[in-house]
């Protein structure tokens, strides 16, 4: 059995998809905030790699089976923001 993920993980994981749903729901009304938000994503993702190249050990590799419940946020976010998208092409 895999070992259960870190609670560091989990807070980084919900971020990630706090961010998704963010770009998801909210490009529509407002498109620029989305260059706002991939200048936040790219930041944090070159401060990432730059602290496992410099401070991080490496862990034993791990596989997994699946990424789990994420999933299922990512592709419910997915079909809703479809939806709100067609809303307000319909409504507009």
């Amino acid at each position: 059995m895999l070992d259960p993920m870190p609670a560091m993980l989990i807070a980084h994981y919900n971020g990630l998809i706090i961010q998704f749903g963010w770009i998801t729901f909210f490009a529509p009304a407002y498109p620029a905030g989305v260059a706002f938000i991939l200048g936040v994503c790219l930041t944090d993702f070159f401060g990432e790699i730059n602290n496992m190249v410099k401070y991080w050990k490496r862990d034993k590799p791990v596989g997994g089976v699946t990424v789990g419940t994420w999933v299922t946020y990512l592709e419910s976010a997915s079909q809703l923001g479809i939806v709100m998208r067609l809303a307000i092409v319909f409504f507009s």
